[in-house]
């Protein structure tokens, strides 16, 4: 049981983070007073579906996302001028842990197209702040969000939820509205994977001041200032393991929602994530074809060319083949890369939906491209065919 004197440290210790929080917080959505007061719903600007199904829905904006778990959104704007509006305030609800959600955009008079990623969306009412971002500078001619699967993750769960955008605000950012703004960018679903407090990487969207690092130092300069107050002495392992629970915090956090996902994103019947699926097919073909880890000279003579549609399928079915020498065929082959597919390689269709493609008649047909093939091995989810003359 803690004595009093530690409760009073613990006490003082969240007193003076509440104070330095609030500082921190006013002087991050401090806004220019030149800047526009006048809101701009997007949602009324005609939303036009890139990629992905709109769902009609007269209390807000509904869609789908794509077979290859994608979406995008165009919005329709005369003219806006990106340093009148600093912040975008939204409500996206339903979207999975393994999907984020980005705000593209393009400047008047050029080619490029920026983007920069939204906190993830939860639900409730969030906001993402652009003053700080060089690229958010101009007379932006286009706007548009786009919806994909998660950087660190990559695994576009096929899923048919209904997505639904509630308000979708370009805005100038309140203090008295948005005062847990910081804390979101702190608690941000991005899992970390630093040792120290050095290894984590500056928010560009936020100034250096408002950084977890600058944030995580004060803490421990007041923490530090409260024990030489009482005991006159600093403690550098004190120091040390306040620092440290302070780190683990935050990394308790972010794992924590990434397990929430990988135990939540699935059907709960079929709790196997993707994955594990592509390392079972990867086992099983390369028993079908022989193709140990003690058979070296085979591995190196035989090459596996991997056909799926789904990129992140095809990418993580050729790692799990390693040291199998494989690549891939695309979907939408072009004639002129008949070249690489020679006699004797093995053609490894594959699809966790069953929708893979087939040889018909002794010929694997790809557009234009035509391959006499003998099928070797057949399953569900796959098709092993030799490519002969």
């Amino acid at each position: 049981m803690l004595k009093p004197l530690a409760i009073r440290i613990i006490l003082y210790a969240l007193v003076v983070f509440i104070l330095l929080y609030s500082l921190l917080s006013y002087f991050v959505l401090a806004t220019d007073t030149n800047t526009s007061n006048q809101d701009i719903n997007l949602l009324d600007k005609n939303p036009q579906f890139i990629y992905g199904s709109k769902i009609e829905n007269k209390e807000n904006l509904a869609f789908q996302l794509d077979e290859y778990g994608e979406a995008a959104i165009l919005f329709n704007l005369k003219q806006l001028q990106a340093e009148d509006i600093p912040a975008l305030s939204y409500q996206i609800s339903n979207l999975p842990k393994n999907y984020q959600t980005l705000l593209v955009w393009q400047l008047r008079e050029q080619q490029e197209i920026y983007e920069t990623k939204l906190l993830q969306a939860t639900g409730s009412q969030q906001l993402i702040l652009l003053s700080n971002i060089d690229a958010w500078r101009g007379e932006i001619s286009q706007l548009g969000l786009s919806f994909r699967p998660q950087d660190h993750l990559g695994i576009p769960v096929p899923n048919r939820t209904e997505i639904q955008i509630q308000s979708l605000q370009m805005r100038t950012p309140s203090y008295f509205r948005d005062s847990l703004t910081l804390m979101q960018y702190w608690l941000a679903y991005n899992p970390l994977n630093y040792r120290s407090i050095n290894h984590l990487s500056l928010d560009k969207s936020l100034p250096y001041y408002a950084q977890l690092q600058s944030f995580a130092i004060l803490w421990l300069l007041s923490f530090s200032l409260l024990l030489y107050v009482k005991f006159k002495r600093l403690s550098f392992l004190t120091l040390f393991l306040t620092s440290w629970l302070f780190i683990a915090f935050f990394n308790t956090v972010n794992s924590s929602k990434q397990t929430q996902w990988a135990t939540t994103a699935h059907d709960i019947n079929n709790t196997t994530l993707p994955d594990d699926n592509l390392l079972k097919i990867a086992k099983q073909v390369k028993a079908l074809l022989g193709l140990n880890n003690n058979r070296i000279n085979k591995i190196k003579t035989n090459k596996v060319l991997v056909l799926s549609s789904d990129k992140y399928q095809r990418s993580r079915i050729i790692y799990h083949l390693l040291p199998v020498n494989s690549s891939f065929l695309d979907t939408n082959i072009e004639k002129d890369t008949k070249s690489i597919v020679r006699n004797g390689d093995f053609i490894l269709s594959i699809s966790l939906n069953n929708d893979h493609v087939r040889p018909q008649n002794g010929q694997l047909i790809l557009n234009d491209l035509r391959l006499k093939v003998k099928e070797v091995a057949k399953s569900q989810n796959f098709s092993i065919m030799e490519v002969v003359k």
